[in-house]
């Protein structure tokens, strides 16, 4: 019966192989069950579910505005966009636009429909890009959507945030650099979205030594620079900049709860001093943008340490670094899942499943404010990047994606034509 077993057409599949890894997905099934019980708990019973969907509102109300013919330079002005806002929401509304000019079109696209419609339809978007990024990089549909439950990809789908595009175009970037290379750097050109979390992108492919994935992102980012001044002017850039510097003064100049996952900002609530706790905040950045460079040259830019410690440092380098944007450790933990169909789990054990484990609580904590002192970043770098490297060899380029895909789906019908 054993052999029945393993030599029938289910046993060949990509996704009951992936299932008959027990012990990671069941610790994911118990991770998923823990985190929607907790989460939605902390809204509902924190009494904060009336500001959920806050962030898409003011995304829509400013898409709205802009489709009207609206002055684009006022989004940057604090007290007016706040008054525009709460005037079409109805009740007082205090957040700011912090995006660059660049992300227009896309808010512009958003308030093409009624606000229910394009709430509902942004939030299955936010919850399908996880698993679209798990395919691209390789992994099964079981943990590909086990990624869409990951706790920031939650948190961004109620929100209405973008860090769930900034993680569809950096795993697109990573699965076509060896491939196409142009159209990787076209993508990574993207995650500007969020200029704070993509400074990273041209060092990563520069050290690469990635010149057309490289020319593709100073390309791409010359087209989003000359089409938003085409369509909107240079007022929109200096309001920008004007806006992210106040940002940036509100940030450092108080602990501000909610940027709490910087290593500068944990420092500040554990009652550190401002100037202290940035010192500390930039040479922990140093230091993973060292070991970044040291990674890509000695592995490459398609290894899955080189990647992964892409994610870690682009996650250090701001001490403005919010709830929603821990989206992009979903790809350390899509690397850490892609360790299961190579059948390194029996060996690694506890290795590979503990950085799973505390990654997730990471994410998890930041969103339910567990009680003691924050876990920062660092520690949860040191436990996942080891396993990856005993892993090792793992080259992440769509090509090889792609055939492992094409042999687990011809097995059964291999072995049929055999019989």
């Amino acid at each position: 019966m054993d052999s029945q077993t393993s030599s029938g057409p289910l046993a060949s599949s990509g996704l009951t192989a992936q299932l008959t890894a027990k012990a990671p997905l069941l610790l994911g099934i118990a991770l998923v069950q823990a985190t929607l019980i907790l989460y939605f708990g902390s809204w509902v019973w924190g009494g904060a579910a009336s500001g959920v969907f806050s962030d898409f509102q003011a995304f829509w109300v400013a898409g709205r505005y802009l489709s009207g013919g609206g002055d684009a330079a006022l989004l940057y002005e604090a007290p007016r966009f706040i008054a525009l806002v709460s005037e079409r929401l109805g009740y007082e509304f205090k957040l700011l636009w912090l995006y660059p000019p660049t992300v227009f079109p896309l808010a512009w696209a958003s308030a093409q429909a009624p606000f229910g419609l394009a709430y509902g339809l942004w939030i299955a978007l936010s919850l399908a890009i996880p698993v679209l990024a798990g395919r691209l990089l390789g992994l099964a549909w079981g943990p590909s959507l086990l990624l869409a439950c990951f706790p920031a990809a939650l948190h961004n789908a109620l929100m209405g945030q973008t860090a769930a595009l900034l993680l569809l175009f950096l795993a697109g970037g990573f699965a076509l650099l060896d491939r196409a290379p142009r159209w990787a750097g076209l993508l990574f050109a993207l995650t500007f979205i969020k200029p704070h979390l993509a400074l990273l992108a041209p060092l990563y492919l520069l050290v690469g030594r990635r010149w057309e994935a490289l020319g593709g992102l100073i390309a791409g980012l010359v087209l989003l620079l000359l089409s938003s001044l085409l369509l909107w002017g240079l007022e929109p850039w200096h309001g920008f900049f004007q806006a992210a510097a106040q940002a940036a003064e509100l940030a450092l100049g108080s602990s501000w709860k909610w940027t709490h996952q910087s290593v500068y900002a944990a420092l500040r609530d554990l009652g550190a001093g401002s100037q202290a706790a940035l010192l500390v905040h930039w040479l922990h950045a140093a230091f993973w943008v060292l070991v970044l460079v040291w990674i890509v040259a000695v592995k490459g830019a398609g290894s899955a340490q080189a990647m992964a410690v892409y994610c870690f440092a682009s996650l250090s380098l701001s001490p403005y670094l919010l709830n929603h944007d821990l989206l992009l450790l979903a790809l350390p933990f899509a690397f850490l899942l892609l360790l299961v169909p190579r059948g390194t789990w029996a060996s690694l054990g506890w290795r590979a499943m503990l950085p799973l484990l505390v990654l997730w609580i990471f994410a998890a904590r930041l969103f339910l404010d567990f009680p003691g002192p924050p876990l920062l970043l660092p520690l949860v770098a040191a436990l996942c990047l080891p396993t990856l490297g005993r892993a090792g060899h793992a080259k992440l380029d769509a090509t090889r994606a792609a055939r492992a895909f094409s042999a687990r789906r011809a097995g059964p019908a291999d072995k049929g034509e055999g019989k």
